[in-house]
């Protein structure tokens, strides 16, 4: 199996780390593909279909800016699943685009009880979300899922 990592900055290099142990540990292979300044939005779209990979992880709502002329959220259109971990570091601001219509092949995953909650009341279009005690423990559901 195959996956592409879609990450905003180089902040997190421990998160990244643990998700790329957790793919190895499942024999998955995976691919880091940076979004955020000086990345033009369709270079990541076409980079992520160029990968082609199995699914996709994306760190706190990465790419997710990317949207259609219809004004959707342009991961819908993918044909891969995804894994997006929303992480205790992502502004609420940030996670108003999940009010809108949504890939059923999507799995959002927090890491504490305060994103969950605001998640659950407030983005109720949201297919599949969870809370985790870890991001290991998020690959191993959404695997068994997918």
């Amino acid at each position: 199996m195959k996956c592409v990592i879609v990450s905003q900055n180089q902040r997190d290099e421990t998160l990244r780390k643990q998700l790329t142990d957790a793919l190895a540990k499942r024999g998955c292979g995976a691919e880091l593909l940076e979004c955020g300044a000086g990345v033009a939005g369709y270079r990541l779209y076409q980079n992520i279909v160029d990968a082609n990979p199995d699914f996709i992880i994306t760190v706190d709502l990465a790419g997710f800016s990317l949207r259609t002329d219809t004004d959707e959220i342009a991961f819908i259109n993918l044909n891969f699943p995804s894994i997006n971990l929303v992480t205790k570091e992502i502004e609420r601001e940030s996670l108003a685009c999940l009010r809108k219509k949504l890939s059923i092949a999507m799995f959002f995953y927090c890491e504490t009880r305060g994103e969950y909650d605001y998640l659950v009341k407030e983005c109720p279009e949201i297919p599949y979300l969870k809370l985790v005690k870890c991001w290991d423990e998020a690959v191993d559901d959404a695997m068994k899922e997918m």
